[in-house]
């Protein structure tokens, strides 16, 4: 879209007014916020939303700004150029109009008509800005859009399951928003924005938002009176139908809704608007079309009244408008008369044989509402009557009902049996319990039990039953029988029973109550057995045992009859009264052993475990093996305690820590008496054969072996050795590493370089270690130190706490430089401390005046030197202190620096010097000038620096610094004769130390001779002129001496400053004394200055004019050297 920049007027700011081109930047993401409500009316589709454009904007600007005096005028800039930034937030108010469509698709338009105000504020946080902390930007402003409108179609897919869609907008908008700013300032009100400029421009990333309240669910009272209200329903939500409250018809009442479901769509795919009421006294049924456009594409549907819905795709899958119109559909209420009378039922039930009741028949009839009826009974023959009932009839035929149950009758069973039959019994075939009596009808069943000798034959009083168990159907009377038996021949077999010997079985024919002689037992053998003893034990230790026993049998006892409890002895004779067959088993008896004991060196017998029962037998018990043994073979295994008092030896043996008589290390892995030796001797006893663990020792400085399993020999003669390990310690100052052949930790200890002796040593072995102190430090005892012991004390600590040295030797100890101790068994970790040496410093003015105290120093200390209160003046003026200087170690500081270790002498002394920077040293001669040449503008800036000349200690470029102070040529073009002016030469030195020198510049009314060439200078005065050249006259063949003409010059020259006298004007020009002589004055007097050189001072000059040349000729500054070089000289 188009992208918009807005010019605003902006309000004053420190009573002034700007214009400020101001970019207002809507962000992309900006979404309409808050719940959007519908004031739709009923019936109608279009849904009116009440919402906000929330639009995100960026302001960015560049300015300058400029503080300000308290009359409103700039000073000084603050910070030209600065960007910044800051956001905001604008809500703007609009309406938004949707229609919704079966189609699935939906229209909205939106309006805005609102003037909106809106404020950011934040930080100058923009790029590459140098903000002040503590000012913040602010904006101000409102947002104008005047009948803005849009509009749109989306799909009903962008809506979530609550309705709920958000539309991007952007490209619909255009340039119809207008944002203006009114105010724009900086809390920092002593800053004022005197420019400003705005970047970039653009509107993007507006969306709309709303919830589309998508269905109206109304009720048409379908003829009847009375109204619900409509409801809207949400895409996915539930709703319930109304129960009809609130609507009525008379003679009806509500049976259920109907909607009219709808196909038909007009011309734009729109559904058809009902706008009428369709459904006034409406049957579904009966519906003929009337109100569709095509009977076809409509038909009726019911709904349940308070049935409950979901609004999902299977109401609204393009079939239905978004309002739905439930009809009432009503039914006639039904009207009836109060009866009188009533009827009645009796139910007649008979029992069944098993107990049940099945229905047999009904009689009815009328009676009074209100009255009783009763004993309707019938009478069934072989069932029992009932007791009667009664009953109040009521109106409801279901209520008055009686109902009759006939249980049948019952009868008695009498059974018996003869001498052959044991027991009788009789009982119900339906759930087998024996009765009193039983129902007639009813399956009953009788039984009998036979006794030996006799087998079963009939029931009397039954014809051709002949069998024991007989099942008949209950009569209508008593029922009476008796089981009868008869007797005959039978078989004994005899069988061998408990025995492992195979014999076959032997058979005996007997008859009933005749005389039998048993069979003897010998037709039979009775089981085998053999019986061993076992020493229990292995090893070839003999022990004296029993004998063995083998191959012996049990013998018979007698013979059991059945498994019964009765017995007969071989060869018995009986009379048979068995009622059939029997067996006859062989019972044999028992063999009993007494068990002997036996022996075994070192031990106690304690008895024999059985083989067969795993039962313990002492001596003198008797087992005995039963006929139901089934092992054949027995054993018996001796047990045996073992003595508990057999000696044993245990030694423990330490490690020596040298060979006998060497300093070589044992070896800790030979076990002999070279490497060990023994520490303690254990007597101990235990029991024989047993294994024992004995317990090892804890040794300090040793460590302890594995503990040993060993077995008690049974004469005394175990013995079990340990050997304990010497242990190996660290002696360190706090860092060995793994092997201990060096120190790894770089902190040995206040002043200590480095720590000797670092290592491994074994468990009581002599250790030597000895702390090497460094330079700056010394192991204090009782010398003269002014060091602070309590701050730097000198001796040995522990490092970790509780590693130190347990025993010293030699007399050493935490105080001693060399320690000598017996290594403990632990590590030992110290490390040593040094005391710091002491110094004093002493300060030097150096050429300076005043007083400062020495300081009092401690090596590896930190000290701030003290302020310099010395002061220096030259007779060029007052000197600046720069720094102190160690001129021993060729060192600088700085004033006040912190220093630190300027000497490691003990007890030291250092000496800092001041130095200076002195003020600069202007050498200007006093000058003269012709009348000529002051109005000739010759006497210039550079003419009066070319005699003049600065020399600085320091800076040696100063020459650049020196000049004239207040120089203007006009003071020297006003001259129209003699005169003077004073003038005042001026240089700065790097340090700011100025000096200034004032001299005369002469103006005369001669003309200059010039000079000759290789002719030198002579200074010299009336006084002296005259003189020998010895006593600093004119050499003899000087041309001033011999030649007429100069010998009149310079007499008159030197006579002028006696004889001639001026009238001179005195003023100030600029600040520049100034001294001029009047016009027609008659005398005239020239200031002339008086040196006075000896023959060697001559000779000197006469070298100087012959390397540099006479006046400034040959070199710019030749003069102003030769005044400094030879100011001695000079006398006035």
């Amino acid at each position: 879209m188009e992208r918009s920049v807005i010019l605003i007027q902006d309000k004053p700011i420190i009573k002034r007014f700007i214009m400020i081109l101001l970019m207002i930047t809507l962000v992309s993401g900006a979404f309409l916020q808050g719940t959007c409500k519908t004031s739709a009316a009923t019936g109608d589709v279009v849904r009116t939303l009440n919402c906000n454009i929330v639009i995100n904007f960026k302001v960015k600007v560049e300015f300058n700004e400029y503080r300000h005096d308290e009359y409103g005028n700039p000073t000084d800039d603050r910070c030209d150029g600065v960007k910044a930034k800051t956001d905001g937030v604008v809500k703007i108010p609009a309406t938004v109009k949707t229609v919704r469509h079966i189609n699935g698709l939906t229209n909205y338009s939106v309006t805005i008509n609102k003037k909106q105000n809106w404020e950011a504020q934040g930080w100058g946080a923009g790029e590459n800005y140098e903000y002040e902390q503590g000012s913040w930007i602010k904006c101000s402003g409102y947002v104008k859009a005047d009948n803005l409108t849009m509009s749109g179609v989306v799909s009903n897919s962008q809506f979530d399951a609550a309705g709920h869609g958000l539309f991007d907008i952007t490209d619909r908008f255009g340039n119809d928003f207008t944002f203006v700013m009114d105010n724009y300032y900086d809390t920092n009100t002593d800053w004022v924005i005197d420019y400003m400029d705005s970047t970039g421009t653009g509107i993007t990333g507006i969306s709309l938002e709303f919830i589309y309240p998508a269905y109206t669910v109304m009720y048409d009272n379908g003829g009847g009176t009375g109204s619900i209200a409509s409801s809207d329903v949400g895409y996915n939500q539930k709703f319930t139908l109304s129960d009809g409250a609130g609507m009525s018809k008379e003679g009806y009442e509500l049976d259920n809704w109907c909607v009219l479901r709808k196909t038909h769509r007009n011309s734009y795919n729109d559904f058809d608007i009902m706008t009428e009421v369709f459904c006034t006294d409406l049957q579904w049924h009966e519906f003929t079309g009337a109100y569709a456009t095509n009977t076809a594409d409509a038909k009726w549907q019911t709904y349940n009244k308070k049935s409950s819905y979901t609004m999902d795709e299977a109401w609204i899958k393009g079939e239905w408008d978004n309002v739905f119109v439930f009809c009432a559909q009503w039914k006639k209420k039904e009207t009836s008369t109060q009866p009188t009378t009533a009827s009645y039922t009796i139910k007649h039930y008979l029992q069944n044989a098993d107990g049940t009741y099945s229905y047999k028949e009904s009689t009815t009839g009328t009676g009074t509402i209100g009255n009783t009826i009763s004993d309707k009974r019938k009478s069934y023959g072989g069932y029992i009557q009932p007791a009667g009932q009664s009953l109040k009839l009521s109106k409801n035929a279901s209520d008055n009902i009686i109902e009759y149950r006939y249980p049948r009758k019952t009868y008695k069973i009498s059974i018996s049996g003869d001498k052959g039959i044991s027991a009788v019994r009789h009982y119900s075939v339906t759930d087998s319990k024996t009765k009193d009596s039983y129902r007639w009808g009813e399956s009953v069943r009788i039984n009998a039990d036979v006794k030996d000798g006799y087998t079963w034959s009939k029931w009397t009083g039954v014809s051709d039953i002949t069998t024991k168990k007989y099942d008949f159907t209950m009569p209508s009377s008593d029922v009476n029988r008796k089981a009868v038996t008869i007797s005959g021949k039978y078989k004994i077999t005899y069988t061998k029973g408990d025995t492992d010997v195979n014999d076959e079985d032997v058979l005996q024919d007997v008859e009933n109550n005749a005389d039998v002689k048993m069979k003897s037992g010998n037709i039979f053998t009775g089981r085998t057995y053999s019986i061993t003893y076992d020493k229990g034990y292995d090893g070839s230790v003999m022990a004296e045992l029993p004998d063995n026993i083998s191959q012996a049998h049990l013998t018979f006892k007698n013979w059991s009859i059945d498994g019964k409890n009765i017995t007969k002895n071989g060869g018995e004779t009986f009379k048979y009264q068995y009622s059939g067959n029997i067996t006859a088993t062989a019972n044999w008896n028992s063999y009993s052993l007494k068990l002997e004991s036996a022996e075994r060196t070192g031990y106690t017998f304690t008895g024999w475990i059985c083989s067969e029962d795993g039962k313990l037998y002492k001596a003198g018990d008797t087992y005995v093996i039963k006929p139901q043994t089934s092992a054949a073979n027995i054993k018996f295994t001796a047990q045996w305690d073992a003595d508990g008092d057999v000696k044993y030896t245990v030694r423990h043996w330490k490690q020596k820590l040298y060979l006998d008589g060497t300093q070589q290390y044992t070896d800790s892995s030979i076990h002999d008496e070279n490497n060990y030796f023994i520490a303690d001797t254990d007597n101990l006893t235990g029991t024989t054969d047993t294994q024992v663990i004995p317990d090892v020792r804890n040794y300090e400085g040793f460590t302890s072996p594995a503990v040993q399993t060993a077995v008690i020999h049974s004469d005394g003669s175990l013995v079990v050795d340990y050997y304990y390990t010497r242990n190996r310690y660290k002696a360190s100052d706090g860092g060995d590493d793994d092997n201990g052949s060096s120190d790894a930790d770089s902190d040995k200890g206040n002043g200590i370089a480095d720590i000797t002796g670092n290592g491994t040593y074994y468990y009581e072995e002599e250790v030597s270690m000895e702390a090497v102190v460094k330079p700056g430090y010394h192991w204090h005892i009782n010398d003269e130190c002014d060091t602070d012991k309590s701050k730097y004390p000198t001796g040995w600590k522990e490092t970790v706490q509780g590693y130190g040295v347990d025993k010293f030797l030699d007399n050493t100890g935490y105080g001693s430089q060399k320690i000598k101790f017996a290594m403990p068994a632990h590590d030992v970790y110290v490390k040593a401390d040094a005391t710091n040496n002491s110094y004093t410093i002493i300060f030097d003015a150096d050429g300076g005046t005043g007083d400062m105290e020495p300081a009092q120093a401690v090596y590896d200390v930190s000290l701030d030197l003290p302020g310099n209160i010395f002061i220096k003046t030259t007779p060029s003026g007052s000197s600046t202190f720069l720094h102190w200087e160690d001129r021993k170690n060729d060192t600088a500081y700085e004033d006040t620096e912190e220093v630190k270790n300027l000497t490691d002498e003990f007890n030291g002394v250092v000496t800092l010097y001041a130095i200076w920077d002195n003020a600069p040293e202007i050498t200007a001669q006093e000058r003269w000038f012709t009348v000529d040449d002051a109005q000739n503008n010759k006497i210039t800036l550079e003419e009066l620096l070319s005699t003049a000349k600065v020399t600085d200690d320091i800076d040696t470029d100063i020459e650049d610094s020196l000049t004239v102070k207040h120089y203007n040529a006009g003071i020297f073009t006003q001259f129209k004769t003699d005169g003077y002016v004073m003038v005042t030469y001026t240089a700065r030195d790097s340090s700011n130390n100025t000096t200034e020198a004032t001299v005369k510049v002469n103006i005369v009314d001669t003309t200059a001779v010039e000079e000759e060439k290789n002719t030198y200078p002579r200074f010299i005065s009336p006084k002296y002129y005259r003189e020998s050249y010895e006593d600093g006259g004119l050499e003899e063949n000087s041309i001033w001496r011999n030649n007429p003409e100069y010998a009149a010059t310079l007499e008159r020259a030197m006579n002028n400053r006696d004889s001639m006298t001026y009238s001179y004007n005195e003023m100030s020009f600029f600040g520049i004394k100034m001294r001029a002589r009047k016009a027609g004055s008659d005398s005239r007097d020239h200031l002339v200055e008086q040196w006075v050189f000896t023959r060697n001072d001559i000779n000197a000059v006469k070298e100087y004019i012959s390397e540099h040349g006479i006046g400034n000729l040959k070199e710019a500054d030749a003069l102003a050297d030769f005044r400094t070089q030879f100011i001695r000289c000079r006398t006035k």
